[in-house]
């Protein structure tokens, strides 16, 4: 995703962490662990399902424009307004 758009995508980012915290809890085991631990992984997830029912109602970028994507369209055309401005040299023998 980040190759092909040039961003990192919030809820993917979300998810990889809400599996990582799962599998150290699944690793370590919830009855060996301090209560304060679970106490405080529970909460940590429990913003981390927020952030993703959160992200749902947000526009990509603040003001609903993704920058990057015009800057990558406006590069684009650049380039291709280049390329067809300059002739290509042909070398005859």
């Amino acid at each position: 995703m980040y190759l092909q758009e040039q961003r990192v995508s919030i809820v993917v980012a979300v998810e990889v962490c809400i599996v990582s915290v799962l599998r150290e809890v699944i690793v370590r085991g919830v009855l060996e662990a301090p209560w304060v631990q679970i106490l405080s992984t529970g909460a940590f997830l429990l913003v981390l399902g927020v952030l993703l029912v959160v992200r749902v109602w947000l526009p990509p970028t603040f003001e609903g424009i993704d920058p990057e994507r015009r800057m990558a369209s406006r590069k684009r055309n650049l380039s291709d307004n280049e390329s067809v401005s300059q002739p290509l040299e042909v070398n005859r023998f």
